[in-house]
């Protein structure tokens, strides 16, 4: 459950696949699409905000590039 203020969206959260560096999650939410380019960045950063608080990290990948010298 999601709250926003002067908005409420009931998510649906789906593991949608384990990826080589990443957990690939879906958030399925209804809301009108007239107001859609103003809600979608209110939900990400309260998504994101909500993924910091329970400590779950976004790591940034890497790879390690070996020449087989030294």
């Amino acid at each position: 459950f999601i709250q926003i203020p002067h908005m409420v969206w009931n998510a649906d959260i789906m593991l949608e696949a384990l990826g080589d560096s990443s957990v690939n999650i879906h958030v399925f939410v209804w809301y009108p699409k007239d107001d859609w380019s103003q809600a979608q960045p209110i939900l990400l950063a309260t998504l994101k905000r909500a993924l910091d608080n329970a400590a779950i990290e976004i790591p940034f990948p890497q790879r390690v590039i070996w020449s087989g010298k030294d």
